[in-house]
């Protein structure tokens, strides 16, 4: 029996539409792939581009890129690997957090012979033994003006070794309390930038000098409280003047056989932190040839009258864990507790309170060398720690 006209009319109706939605998913499909696809891998491009920086695989032919990873000043963590070693998963994570602090990482050949002739290890000093210089196990601190640091802890994992690189990468800025400690931390270097400012420090002027700091890492720098310390002999701003803050350099002089101790050269103009670093640029490029020679230390001592600071608590459990001569609080005295000392007889205390008096006489003289350094300046806080600095500025060799 024939289908009614309208039935057939219908079916073919139906038909029509299921073509049309086959070729719309044709179209659709196409779209995706010359389309959709182009712009998602462009987006993942940009994800990736975006990430910190991966683990640079350093090459031993590549002599400009040791230079900047060992002599730039530029904070490096290096590990020890071999041949095509996979870094350890601890290192890869740890790399990605330390890239968002400023910190690059790469991996290198330990091994492997320079074009000098000496291995990796001989040419940096490494001290791990061979069989340790390959699979991750041997992790190395280059940067930030210090010499070669190798991570003594075991423990490998992401934590560990962030919490150890940052504390070597922390930005060298200090608040000496004493002479001793100023030249430490300052007339000691090669170059040392100085920022006298009346009263707190403000957010500004720090955010200054961390700027620089971040991107002049072999140089140290020094905050003074013109309300609270002065620097004799030195043509600095008294308190309450206009500007109250003042920027300065020391530079030592290479010669050794000088009769100058330091020499200071005075930043003029309002402080910004571009103006500051084409200071010490190009103080540095000139040889250092404007500064003034000075031929004793200007000494750093406290004004009569001013408040000073009181250790934080931090600081002071430091100092109860491993007892030491105090150079805080400027008189000869120690603040070693007496107490456990039953063994020791009269005399042997005698002579050991005169060693210390000694040694803090001596600590109070500008000329005197001294392993103390000042409080370090961290963030928008201020933390008293020890922190020794072991500068690298040695003559550089070749590779």
């Amino acid at each position: 029996m024939a289908k009614p006209k309208k039935e057939k009319t219908q079916a073919k109706k139906d038909k029509e539409e299921a073509r049309q939605r086959t070729e719309q998913m044709i179209q659709n499909a196409r779209f995706a792939m010359f389309v959709v696809a182009p712009i998602l891998a462009l987006v993942s491009l940009g994800y990736l581009a975006l990430r910190p920086n991966p683990i640079y695989n350093l090459s031993v032919t590549d002599t400009d890129m040791l230079q900047t990873v060992f002599y730039s000043g530029e904070p490096w963590v290096v590990s020890c690997y071999k041949g095509n070693e996979p870094a350890v998963d601890a290192l890869g994570k740890a790399s990605e957090q330390l890239a968002r602090e400023g910190i690059k990482t790469g991996m290198i050949d330990c091994n492997a012979k320079l074009p000098s002739g000496k291995t990796v290890a001989q040419r940096v000093g490494l001290t791990a033994k061979a069989k340790d210089l390959s699979g991750g196990r041997t992790i190395f601190f280059a940067g930030n003006g210090k010499k070669i640091t190798e991570m003594a802890s075991k423990t490998r994992t992401q934590e560990a070794i962030v919490k150890w690189a940052l504390k070597l990468a922390a930005l060298r800025i200090f608040q000496p309390s004493s002479p001793a400690q100023m030249r430490s931390v300052c007339y000691d270097k090669k170059l040392c930038g100085v920022l006298y400012h009346s009263g707190k420090i403000t957010d500004a002027e720090l955010r200054i000098v961390q700027n620089v700091a971040k991107t002049r890492r072999k140089i140290p720098f020094v905050l003074i409280d013109s309300k609270q310390q002065t620097l004799s002999g030195l043509d600095l701003p008294q308190p309450g003047s206009d500007p109250a803050s003042k920027f300065l350099a020391f530079h030592r002089p290479a010669d050794k056989n000088s009769s100058a101790k330091t020499s200071v050269k005075y930043f003029s103009g309002s402080l910004g932190a571009e103006k500051i670093r084409r200071f010490l640029d190009d103080s540095a490029t000139a040889g250092f040839d404007s500064f003034k020679a000075l031929n004793k230390l200007p000494l750093l001592s406290g004004i009569k009258g001013s408040k000073k600071s009181k250790p934080s608590s931090r600081s002071t459990k430091k100092r109860e864990r491993k007892p030491k001569v105090s150079v805080r609080d400027g008189k000869g005295s120690s603040r070693e507790s007496s107490k456990g000392k039953e063994g020791l007889t009269s005399e042997k205390e005698k002579q050991r309170r005169k060693e210390l008096d000694e040694e803090m006489a001596n600590m109070f003289t500008a000329d005197e060398d001294t392993d103390e350094d000042g409080t370090v300046v961290d963030s928008d806080e201020e933390i008293e720690e020890e922190v020794v600095e072991e500068d690298d500025e040695e003559v550089h060799e070749e590779f």
